[in-house]
């Protein structure tokens, strides 16, 4: 056979062998189309959290979510919209992006990256909800919890949660600090006050800047003068001003600790001791 012939019959089988192949292709996809949907890959939705936090788990979620898969399951692959459930998985609070995915056998494979709070906010009036680093909203719920601070009172308007961060971040690297805090109050962005674990007064941490030095003071006046004076002493530890600590002495008896009573403090007029600390 001469080579010009042999060349033209091989590229003809060739394009006779693609053809089919695409053929076939075509009819397994549409026989596959055909097909119930094999619904949620391995009964989970899988949860991509490196770090462990345990805002959002695959058991919670996939309990929330489990009604909208199980319908899928009476449902042919080719009425099933992909992005349409990608998008209703992504719409929730506490994801942050989702992807959804068929799989060679016809299941649904979900994948979500949660949001993750930095905070939890009591407002004065409605329901707590959590703040994620942007500032967005996530609805608080008993099957979604995660171990934050916790901010009383109404974030100040025009302001964002973000001027909180140096402070959120700090206790969140400072175990001994954040089991010492165990309330903020952000009601003032120049006037933020902490509740510490042990009764007897509060801490006038100013802004959120230099939050290290604040605490580096707060810490030599806890080992210094709290032991000699009562942890009962002063009513307020007054931190905003550069190398000294504000104590104000405490004028009647212990009162309640909660968040009207940390504003009273805060405006009640009262002696005051100023400590400075300032370095040699």
């Amino acid at each position: 056979m001469r080579p010009v012939v042999k060349n033209i019959l091989m590229i003809a089988l060739t394009c006779v062998f693609t053809v089919y192949l695409i053929a076939v292709c075509v009819w397994s996809s549409s026989r596959a189309d055909e097909q119930l949907c094999g619904g949620l890959s391995g009964g989970k939705i899988i949860v991509d959290d490196p770090d462990g936090i345990g805002f959002v788990t695959s058991d919670s979620l996939t309990a929330e979510l489990m009604p909208l898969f199980s319908e899928l399951t009476r449902t042919s692959m080719k009425d099933v919209n992909l992005g349409a459930l990608q998008a209703a998985v992504a719409s929730l609070d506490r994801i942050e992006r989702a992807e959804v995915v068929r799989l060679a056998n016809n299941k649904i494979r979900v994948t979500v990256e949660p949001m993750v709070p930095v905070a939890r906010v009591w407002p004065d009036e409605g329901q707590s909800y959590y703040i994620n680093r942007a500032g967005k909203r996530i609805a608080a719920s008993r099957r979604y919890k995660v171990d934050v601070p916790q901010l009383y009172g109404e974030i100040p308007r025009g302001s964002s949660p973000a001027m909180l961060m140096p402070l959120l971040d700090y206790l969140k690297s400072d175990s001994d600090m954040n089991k010492m805090i165990t309330m903020i109050s952000a009601a003032d962005s120049t006037n933020i006050i902490l509740v510490p674990a042990i009764r007897g007064h509060v801490v006038n941490l100013g802004d959120a800047s230099d939050v290290s030095d604040k605490f580096k003071r707060l810490r030599r006046f806890y080992a210094t003068v709290m032991p000699e004076k009562g942890w009962d002493y002063y009513d307020t530890i007054t931190l905003k001003w550069r190398n000294q600590i504000v104590a104000t002495r405490r004028r009647g008896k212990l009162p309640k600790l909660d968040i009207e009573i940390i504003e009273e403090l805060e405006n009640a007029e009262a002696d005051e001791e100023t400590v400075s600390t300032k370095q040699e």
